[in-house]
């Protein structure tokens, strides 16, 4: 059987509006609120480089609810750019943007296609001239859809791979709606080789030979969506996954230190456990290396110290920032020409 190579991806917020950050440094609240549409383009220029042979995008790909064009517009221009490259795309649609009819009217290239949100259904993927991969998917008739559409999905007989896009909360998992909900022993009895699934923001693979992956989203929105985000590259050879590997797409990533005072009094060791903590916490994906990414820190100072007089001092607080800052080769955001690490 021909071996392929598919990217996985899900939850792009292409136009998040990233609300309650307009107060920042302006050139930083710009390289914020673009951060989706340029994870979004290193998504494309990462596929068109390796030449991967389809592309899964699992719901909430744009704000539909905002009612602008710049997230339909990135999208469709990213789709046709994987099209000149002889990419295909499978899409769904998730809560946010759901196929209630407010969509904009676009060309889509022939190469994406958007699965329907009346029924389950299935598109075979040929690669040299046979079908090498079935593709099942369901897209959201409105935002909030909480019917169990589970049971739909069924591999055919004679499905050489089976992969499965959803929008879905298995198992009820906390901190996001339960929409399309399902429970991963369904996923499992469905008898698909591997589950695409989004709408919860954070990576889990949820189980493996069946694969059930959530990739998380493109890019982190805020403090509580940390660390890298991306997607997966998945590598399938006679009929299985051999390679699943994650790829970071996000310009931008939250982060936050702790650091332990307990005990600490004087200034100097107060200074160095920070140092240490940063030290620790600053390692870089090659994918990131290889691009510009910005890291936007939270220094958390925890514990018990006879510093704790002077650390309530806003003064105080704003010169640890400028310290490390400079230390760290970091930016603060507030000049324009300065690249942030």
């Amino acid at each position: 059987m021909t071996g392929f190579r598919f990217l996985h991806a899900a939850d792009l917020h292409l136009d998040s509006p990233f609300k309650g950050l307009s107060h920042w440094p302006a050139p930083l609240y710009r390289r914020v609120r673009k951060a989706p549409v340029e994870a979004f383009r290193r998504l494309v220029d990462f596929c068109c480089r390796q030449r991967v042979d389809f592309v899964c995008l699992c719901g909430d790909l744009y704000e539909l609810q905002e009612g602008r064009l710049e997230g339909a517009l990135t999208l469709q221009k990213g789709l046709w750019r994987l099209h000149e490259a002889g990419i295909r795309t499978f899409l769904i649609r998730g809560n946010h943007d759901p196929d209630d009819g407010r969509h904009p009217r676009l060309q889509w290239p022939p190469t994406a296609h958007w699965f329907s949100s009346r029924q389950v259904e299935s598109v075979p993927f040929y690669k040299e001239g046979k079908e090498v991969a079935r593709l099942y998917g369901f897209s959201y008739p409105v935002a909030a859809f909480r019917d169990s559409v589970v049971h739909q999905f069924r591999r055919d007989a004679d499905a050489p791979f089976a992969v499965a896009l959803f929008h879905t909360n298995v198992d009820g998992m906390g901190g996001h709606e339960n929409y399309a909900p399902s429970r991963l022993r369904e996923l499992l009895a469905a008898g698909m080789d591997y589950w695409a699934l989004g709408h919860v923001h954070q990576r889990h693979v949820l189980h493996r030979s069946p694969w059930v992956v959530y990739p998380g989203n493109l890019q982190g929105r805020h403090m509580k969506e940390p660390g890298e985000k991306g997607g997966y590259l998945v590598e399938v050879t006679d009929g299985a996954v051999t390679k699943l590997e994650f790829v970071a797409f996000s310009p931008v990533v939250w982060q936050t230190w702790t650091v332990d005072l307990t005990g600490v009094d004087d200034e100097e060791e107060m200074l160095e456990r920070i140092r240490e903590v940063f030290r620790a916490g600053r390692g870089l994906s090659a994918e990131e290396k290889m691009q510009e990414t910005v890291t936007i820190g939270r220094l958390v100072l925890a514990g018990t110290t006879p510093l704790a007089y002077r650390l309530q001092r806003t003064e105080v607080l704003d010169d640890l920032a400028s310290l490390f800052n400079a230390e760290l080769g970091w930016d603060d955001g507030q000049d324009d020409g300065e690249a942030e690490r």
